[in-house]
């Protein structure tokens, strides 16, 4: 069950009943002054005290749903990276740190999307692949949305035609890829492929934007880094 839609209905349900009880309260109070007034009825008095405490305790119960819904709402849509889970990613494709030379876009290699392998995560129905170089402004290497499995075969993503290999003009490049697992496919994300300034912060918001969930869509997101450098 979705924790969010509990503590939206129980903060609900607090708020509809403290403010029904403030209500009822409030107008057996006004009834019971005026009549406790005209007859200076001490029992009615000390009836009136009790009903004016119980309408506070209403006022607060509403005010309590009506923030604690807020801060749900607010809490549901908001999106911090750094507290997302994590699982694990391994390529075959990588060794000692270092990035094969068949999955890069140079002399040297067949510039073919590397094999990966990562865990089935609860609730994902899809993964997003992501590769950036950290060296070069976080250029975009690798990018595919809409995986279903857990294992690609190297050179899987070549028929999207969206991964060009590492290329490094010189020395020596870190080259992460990143893997979401999202309860939806998003089609929300705008990225500069093949080019720099992609944030992977903001990768992962835009993939957390999705018309099919009204709660977070990005569930946890694995990495793997490798290095390569220009021969």
């Amino acid at each position: 069950m979705d924790k969010f839609k509990v503590l939206k209905t129980a903060f609900t349900v607090i708020g509809i009943g403290g403010t029904l009880l403030f209500i009822v309260m409030a107008v057996l109070l006004v009834g019971g002054m005026a009549a406790g007034k005209a007859k200076k009825d001490k029992a009615a008095a000390a009836r009136n005290k009790k009903r004016a405490g119980i309408a506070v305790a209403g006022m607060i119960a509403a005010a309590v749903g009506a923030f604690g819904t807020l801060a749900v709402a607010v809490k549901q849509y908001s999106f911090d990276f750094d507290s997302l889970p994590t699982f694990k990613v391994s390529s075959e494709d990588i060794h000692g740190g270092v990035w094969d030379d068949a999955v890069t876009n140079t002399e040297y290699g067949t510039n073919t999307s590397p094999q990966l392998s990562f865990e089935s995560y609860p609730g994902a129905g899809c993964y997003a692949v992501v590769m950036i170089d950290e060296s070069a402004d976080n250029w975009c290497h690798w990018y595919i949305n809409g995986v279903t499995g857990t294992t690609l075969e190297r050179g899987w993503s070549q028929e999207e035609g969206r991964y060009v290999g590492p290329y490094p003009p010189s020395g020596t490049h870190t080259y992460t890829v990143y893997v979401f697992a999202l309860k939806y496919e998003s089609n929300a994300v705008d990225l500069n492929f093949d080019g720099s300034g992609n944030s992977i912060e903001k990768i992962a918001s835009m993939l957390d934007n999705c018309e099919q969930t009204d709660s977070n869509n990005v569930l946890a997101y694995g990495k793997l880094s490798g290095t390569y450098t220009a021969k």
